[in-house]
């Protein structure tokens, strides 16, 4: 009978997941491929590859972002110097805290030695809202890609 640590057990458990996440991210590439298959092969080596990688370049059509990166969540449109711009927006990163009404030095919750002030003179520190932001937002101009971040 095989004995396990449970510390090399959890390390067992978190590869699994890993290989997992691995298989099924590679799977999806792959039906994506599938779905595409005449246009991609017409691709050189060096294209497909970065395709298969989830990489994509300047130029890159919206069928080629689609095989690498998949269904985008959000797909907008606006006008930028008269063109039309498509916006394709991945994911979204975790919320990030947004405060509207910061207060300037003399408000600061900092007293003696950093330690936070008590009291009727204490600073208000106004509330935060959070927002989250895409992770990846790609955009195409005439159905090519122009830019992304």
């Amino acid at each position: 009978m095989l004995l396990i640590r449970s510390g090399h057990k959890r390390l067992l458990q978190g590869s699994g997941i890993l290989a997992l996440a691995l298989v099924l991210s590679c799977a999806s590439v792959n039906s994506r491929i599938d779905e595409h298959r005449d246009e991609f092969t017409s691709y050189d080596s060096d294209t497909q590859l970065k395709l298969q990688n989830g990489d994509i370049e300047p130029g890159f059509t919206e069928t080629m972002v689609y095989i690498a990166k998949g269904h985008p969540a959000e797909k907008t449109q606006r006008s930028s110097g008269g063109k039309l711009i498509s916006v394709w927006r991945y994911g979204t990163s975790k919320p990030q805290e947004v405060r509207t009404n910061v207060p300037n030095s003399s408000d600061s919750l900092s007293g003696s030695f950093g330690y936070p002030e008590f009291g009727p003179r204490a600073a208000h520190h106004p509330p935060a809202h959070y927002q989250n932001r895409p992770r990846m937002e790609i955009e195409f101009e005439n159905g090519r890609v122009k830019s992304w971040r």
